[in-house]
C-alpha cells in the first residue's frame, strides 16, 4: 500500500502530531511504501521517504489569542491556514508522481477540500488532532473518507457532524519513550512536579505555574509557545525553584520524567489527547489532569483529577499526588503498545482502500 502523510509542520516543530506521524510512518513502512511531504527540514536516517514542498523555517503560530485572530481563524485566512494552503497547493505535484492509495492529512479543513477537488479518486484520513471544537467541526463537515477519533468519547462527539460519506474509528496514539538509561541531576528540592506541553494558551501552562508558584516545591516546565512572556512573568514572581526548559528532544525526555515526582497537566477539555499524559504514565508517575472524559478514559481511576479553573482544587490534588507515590500503569498502557496501534491504523486504511 501506497501512503503519504501530509503534514505542513513536520519537520518544523516535535509536538503531539509531528511525533505520532512519525512514529506511524516509521512502522507502517516496514511492510508499505511510506512518504511523508512536509515544510520543515529533512531528518536523514528514516525507513521512509521525505519529500520537502513549500519550505519554512518556523511554524505558524498554533491556536489564535484574541478576538481578531480567533476571527481570522474562523474565516480561515489566519496565518496557519493560509500557509496550509499554500503547502497543500506546492504538495499536489509530488502526491500526483506517486499516486498513492491514502493520503493522511494533517491540517484542517481548507487542505482537506483542496485535495478533495484536486485529487476525487483518493482515499483521505484526517486525525481528529485539533480537539473538540471549531476546526474538527469544520474537518468532519469537508467530508474526510476516514476520521480517526483518540478516544471513544471523541467519537460520539463527532456524531452530529458525521456525514455517511465519512467513517469514523477509534485509534489511540501511539506513544513510544526511549529505553535511554540517561539521568538528569538538576539539584532541585523535593517534591519535584512535571509541565509538558507547547505554551498555548488552552492548555493552560501558564496558569499550572501561576496556581503552583507559592506551594513548597519545585515546577519544571517543559515547552515553547505563545504565551511564553506571560509564562516568563509568572515565574519570575515564583516563590520556590523552578527549571523552564523550551525544549527538549524525545530522547531526553524520559529522563525528566524519571527525575520528577508528579506530573501535572491541565488543558481545557478541546484537547483531543495528551501525548504527555501516557509518556508521564510510562514513568509510573501519579498524574494531576482535568476532570472531563477524555482525561479519565486515558489515565482510568489512578488520575487525581482537577477542575483547572479552581486553583485551590489543583493545589490539593498536588499535594495528594505527591504523598501517594509512584503507580503502576501497566494495563492501562497496553493499549498505546505502537505495534498494536499501528495494525489497527493499517487494518483501517486497507478497509479504506477496498472501498
Amino acid at each position: 500500500m501506497k501512503i503519504i502523510f501530509l503534514n505542513l509542520t513536520q519537520g518544523l516543530v516535535n509536538r503531539g502530531l509531528e511525533r505520532v506521524f512519525d512514529l506511524y510512518a516509521t512502522e507502517l513502512a516496514k511492510k508499505n511504501d511510506v512518504t511523508i511531504i512536509q515544510a520543515g527540514d529533512i531528518v536523514p536516517g528514516k525507513n521512509y521517504k521525505t519529500i520537502r514542498v513549500h519550505p519554512l523555517t518556523l511554524a505558524p503560530q498554533a491556536a489564535p489569542n484574541n478576538l481578531l485572530e480567533k476571527l481570522l481563524f474562523r474565516l480561515e485566512r489566519d496565518p496557519a491556514s493560509l500557509q496550509a494552503i499554500e503547502f497543500t497547493k506546492d504538495s499536489l505535484s509530488p502526491i500526483k508522481k506517486i499516486n498513492p492509495d491514502v493520503i493522511i492529512a494533517g491540517n484542517g479543513a481548507p487542505q482537506l477540500r483542496i485535495l478533495k477537488r484536486a485529487l476525487p479518486t483518493k482515499k483521505i484520513t484526517v486525525f481528529g488532532a485539533a480537539g473538540l471544537g471549531h476546526h474538527d467541526i469544520k474537518t468532519l463537515l469537508s467530508h474526510p473518507d476516514l476520521f480517526i477519533a483518540m478516544t471513544d468519547y471523541q467519537a460520539t462527539w463527532c456524531k452530529p457532524y458525521q456525514t455517511s460519506r465519512t467513517r469514523v474509528v477509534v485509534i489511540p496514539n501511539p506513544v513510544v519513550l526511549s529505553k535511554s538509561s540517561k539521568k538528569i541531576d538538576l539539584s532541585l528540592p523535593r517534591p519535584v512536579v512535571l509541565t509538558v506541553g507547547a505554551l498555548t494558551k488552552y492548555k493552560n501552562i501558564t496558569k499550572t505555574a501561576e496556581y503552583l508558584s507559592e506551594l513548597p516545591l519545585s515546577h519544571i516546565i517543559i515547552g515553547d509557545g505563545e504565551e511564553n512572556r506571560k509564562l516568563q512573568d509568572v515565574l519570575s514572581k515564583r516563590a520556590y525553584d523552578f527549571r523552564w526548559i523550551k525544549r527538549v528532544s524525545p530522547e531526553e525526555l524520559p529522563a525528566y520524567y524519571n527525575y520528577s515526582d508528579v506530573f501535572c497537566f491541565i488543558p481545557d477539555s478541546r484537547e483531543a489527547f495528551g501525548n504527555v499524559f501516557v509518556e508521564a504514565m510510562a514513568a509510573s508517575l501519579p498524574i494531576v489532569a482535568t476532570d472531563d472524559p477524555i482525561r479519565r478514559e486515558i489515565i482510568g481511576g489512578a488520575g487525581y483529577y482537577v477542575n483547572p479553573k479552581d486553583p485551590k482544587s489543583v493545589q490539593s490534588a498536588i499535594v495528594k499526588a505527591a504523598e501517594g507515590g509512584k503507580i503502576d500503569y501497566t494495563q492501562q498502557l497496553a493499549r498505546y503498545n505502537i505495534k498494536a496501534v499501528s495494525k489497527l491504523l493499517e487494518n483501517a486504511l486497507n478497509e479504506l482502500t477496498k472501498c
